[in-house]
């Protein structure tokens, strides 16, 4: 579950189309897994997207329309989570987790979790996934965003930073694999090339545009990944 940066990813054939960025949207689209269709009705059709992540945008509505089907039933025991922000909007007089990103579209503030609520929100995940898919050994696995300097400023993206930190300590903290996607990107000596900018991998600093680098990225989550 994650941003449309892995859908291409072989490994996983059940990969959740919608581009859910954080933990609320998440854990919100958990708590409906089973019955995703009668729930996104609900909503007036413009709203459904911001709701689960961009569901109806033209590349993604088919795919999700037939992963709604196999949540039904299917049972999984792992949950690979990609959590790239920490920014939410809440649906006025509802406690419903907006996609920032998506809504941004239309002006509206977003809400920048805390490390607390990040935290709380990986403990709900794990439990409700457990009672869900009926594992009490189910286990999860985040993959952070890509945490490089910009050629701009010549410093980290100050946000993207602190997120990767959070996630990294929170996992830490829980014994949680945790992903850091630049990790992958390792030089002739097998060290972080340090040498790299965000724009080498990706110029508009959110989806790969290198393909050797993004299969690097690729082949080092699928190496995790096996370590679970």
């Amino acid at each position: 579950m994650g941003s449309c940066r892995y859908m291409g990813l072989k490994q996983w054939k059940d990969f959740v189309p919608s581009r859910l960025h954080t933990t609320k949207e998440i854990l919100h689209y958990l708590e409906h897994f089973r019955d995703i269709k009668t729930y996104l009705n609900s909503f007036p059709y413009q709203t459904q997207s911001v709701v689960f992540g961009d569901c109806n945008h033209p590349a993604v509505i088919a795919k999700h329309t037939a992963f709604i089907e196999i949540a039904k039933t299917e049972n999984f025991d792992t949950l690979v989570l990609e959590i790239c922000s920490k920014k939410v909007i809440y649906e006025t007089n509802q406690n419903i987790p907006l996609n920032a990103f998506y809504c941004s579209r239309d002006n509206k503030e977003p809400y920048t979790l805390t490390e607390n609520e990040i935290s709380e929100d990986i403990d709900k995940i794990l439990s409700i996934s457990k009672k869900l898919f009926n594992n009490d050994n189910f286990k999860i696995m985040i993959i952070t965003h890509l945490d490089l300097k910009s050629k701009k400023t010549n410093t980290l993206l100050k946000e993207r930073n602190d997120l990767c930190s959070i996630l990294e300590s929170i996992c830490k903290e829980k014994g949680i694999l945790c992903c850091n996607i630049k990790n992958a990107l390792i030089d002739k000596n097998g060290l972080v090339d340090k040498t790299l900018f965000i724009e080498d991998v990706s110029k508009d600093t959110r989806h790969f545009s290198d393909a050797k680098k993004q299969e690097m990225i690729f082949s080092y989550i699928a190496e995790q990944f096996n370590k679970l």
